[in-house]
């Protein structure tokens, strides 16, 4: 990947953080989370269909955090 590349990236990842989660999604995640017997692939069904909850998990998840 070439520097040109890589600064669009950086922007695009940039634009995606300052981007809003659909709010029925959120409101779903919290729902979920909320219930003892939600299974995990509840949440992944909630989670695949928004754009913007899905790369914010996979940054947390790839992160050394």
């Amino acid at each position: 990947m070439g520097f040109a590349d890589a600064e669009r990236f950086n922007d695009i990842l940039t634009a995606v953080d300052n981007m809003q989660a659909f709010p029925v999604s959120v409101q779903n995640i919290l729902r979920l989370a909320r219930d003892a017997s939600c299974a995990p692939k509840d949440l992944v069904q909630v989670i695949d269909k928004d754009p913007v909850v899905t790369v914010k998990v996979l940054r947390v998840v790839n992160s050394a955090y």
